[in-house]
């Protein structure tokens, strides 16, 4: 249930993995993506030394329909004594302009 600080986020989509995202939790274990696009998945993953990488897939179909709309989403990292952390982030979808 604590905020995880420096966590490394990266993300990327589905159909392009050479455009990458990258960030890093603040004091709050917080982290934000702008304008994201909704033509493919949103992959992002949070890895910090010590404890097991996460991921999560934003689908696309979900994406268009945030139409703008923040989504808020916890990611728990497991460390190897299985304390749970907690970071918190969000991402800010725009439609395409396909």
């Amino acid at each position: 249930g604590n905020p995880l600080v420096n966590v490394n986020i990266s993300a990327y989509y589905s159909t392009n993995t050479y455009r990458q995202f990258h960030k890093i939790t603040d004091s709050s274990g917080f982290f934000m993506f702008e304008d994201v696009e909704t033509a493919s998945n949103f992959v992002v993953e949070a890895t910090k030394s010590g404890y097991i990488k996460s991921s999560i897939i934003y689908d696309s179909s979900n994406l268009v329909n945030a139409n703008g709309a923040e989504y808020y989403q916890e990611i728990i990292l497991l460390p190897s004594n299985n304390t749970k952390r907690t970071i918190t982030g969000s991402l800010m979808a725009r439609a395409s302009d396909d």
